[in-house]
């Protein structure tokens, strides 16, 4: 294997698919998606590198998910029409960001994690439970292949 000295200082990791949620959503008019204006701000040798990657499975509401390869245990949450300067100078940790040693997200920033709450199942009623004596008895067409576990769960 043959190692190369790399370009960039950083990698700056952005999902795909929470910019194209937002159909843009950053620069002049909202139609710029966040990964191209940072490509066009973090240009030159020494600056971090802007790659897009597939869902992080974080999926805030309103905003496109950052995260720095330096530090991957940090997320950044940019909520849509964020001024471009103000987000490069939090994912740089630069003084005054809000970013740099304080622990505090900055203004503009949503706090880490999900905007959302988790989604959760509404409970069944009695008329939506299955009639009959086995749980598999008048269960849904199509799923025929499911069955009891011994819980009360039905498994796929």
């Amino acid at each position: 294997m043959r190692s190369i000295e790399a370009k960039w200082s950083d990698v700056l990791l952005v999902c795909r698919k929470c910019g194209k949620k937002l159909d843009g959503g950053f620069g002049k008019k909202d139609r710029v998606s966040l990964e191209r204006l940072l490509k066009g701000q973090m240009k030159g040798k020494g600056a971090p590198r802007v790659l897009a990657v597939p869902c992080m499975d974080i999926c805030p509401k309103g905003a496109v998910v950052v995260v720095k390869g330096s530090d991957p245990r940090q997320v950044h949450l940019v909520p849509a029409g964020a001024p471009v300067a103000g987000v490069i100078a939090a994912l740089s940790g630069q003084p005054g960001s809000g970013q740099a040693g304080s622990g505090q997200p900055a203004p503009h920033q949503p706090a880490i994690g999900r905007d959302d709450q988790p989604k959760q199942r509404p409970a069944q009623t009695a008329h939506q439970r299955p009639a009959g004596k086995h749980a598999h008895d008048g269960a849904v067409p199509g799923e025929a292949d499911q069955r009891p576990d011994g819980k009360g769960q039905l498994q796929r």
